[in-house]
């Protein structure tokens, strides 16, 4: 019989009740927005050009919450009963569809902020989820100079690449504290993960995302940890795309970055995607970007 080793041990233990941890776990997310679903679906339609206006006013006019985001009127949420449905339509319909874009993009990451925010208790997770609220909005810039068809999937792909260790970090903090134990003891984070609970965040994630309905595509990318040698052949530029744009946001916190710089350490993921730029086009593409992924995280936040 073959001798195990601690760590073997420690995950063959660990692993026989890791299952019913999970599940308990992910039970116990009702801090989380319970409709991604239907922001997918928003948010596709808003990207869309064949979305006929009254398409997206119908839409959003199915939840109280959207239509006061959308029309900035945050009363009409708790009478929406009464409001006249037909004043609320003619006002959305008056709305620029960039305007609305706008709205709902920092409505659905203000969502999740709200959910994860105050529950934050390491530093590295703070940084790491500002970082990602700047991701969403490049990565939905990139999917449209790569012309990716589905840019809702970027956006909310790069939004939510850490919300599986930060909800581990939430619901579980001791947990938290041992797996960083391990790591300082030498031990990957995923191996740490591992012997403490006796699954990781990859595979955690891909339950978690399963039980609120995500899209496949997402779902992949996650359990495969945003590797896009290991995803499937499809989500492969998703992969490319929310990776770049996670790399962009840290590149856009360090302000020993220059536009320069970044275009010499991007040349890997520009190959990748398939893009061709001149560095003129770059200068641009990329000071354009660092602004408004800098008013997004600051309406998101504020």
């Amino acid at each position: 019989m073959l001798e195990l080793n601690e760590t073997k041990k420690a995950l063959f233990t660990i692993g026989v009740g890791a299952f019913g941890k999970m599940s308990e776990l992910i039970k116990n997310t009702d801090y989380l927005p319970q409709k991604p679903g239907y922001f997918f679906k928003l948010l596709k339609m808003s990207y869309s050009v064949d979305t006929k206006p009254n398409e997206m006013t119908e839409e959003i006019g199915k939840d109280a919450a959207t239509v006061a985001a959308v029309l900035n009127i945050p009363a009409i949420e708790q009478n929406y009963q009464s409001v006249n449905k037909k004043d609320v339509a003619n006002a959305i319909n008056k709305l620029e569809k960039d305007f609305i874009q706008s709205s709902l993009e920092i409505d659905l990451a203000k969502k999740y902020h709200n959910a994860v925010a105050q529950r934050l208790g390491s530093a590295d997770l703070k940084e790491s989820w500002r970082l990602s609220i700047r991701a969403a909005i490049i990565a939905k810039a990139i999917a449209k100079w790569v012309n990716y068809k589905d840019a809702e999937q970027a956006f909310f792909t790069a939004l939510l690449a850490d919300i599986p260790a930060i909800v581990l970090s939430i619901n579980d903090p001791e947990a938290q504290e041992k797996i960083q134990d391990k790591i300082e003891k030498g031990l990957s984070s995923v191996e740490a993960e591992m012997v403490v609970l006796g699954f990781d965040h990859r595979e955690f994630g891909a339950k978690l995302f399963k039980y609120f309905s995500m899209p496949s595509s997402v779902i992949d990318v996650v359990q495969n940890g945003y590797n896009s040698e290991k995803v499937r052949s499809q989500n492969i530029q998703l992969t490319k795309i929310a990776n770049f744009a996670k790399f962009l946001a840290k590149c856009f916190s360090d302000r020993t970055q220059s536009p320069s710089s970044i275009w010499t350490e991007s040349q890997d993921s520009i190959e990748g995607l398939g893009l061709s730029l001149s560095t003129e086009e770059w200068g641009n593409k990329i000071s354009l970007l660092f602004v408004k992924s800098l008013e997004f995280e600051m309406s998101v936040t504020q």
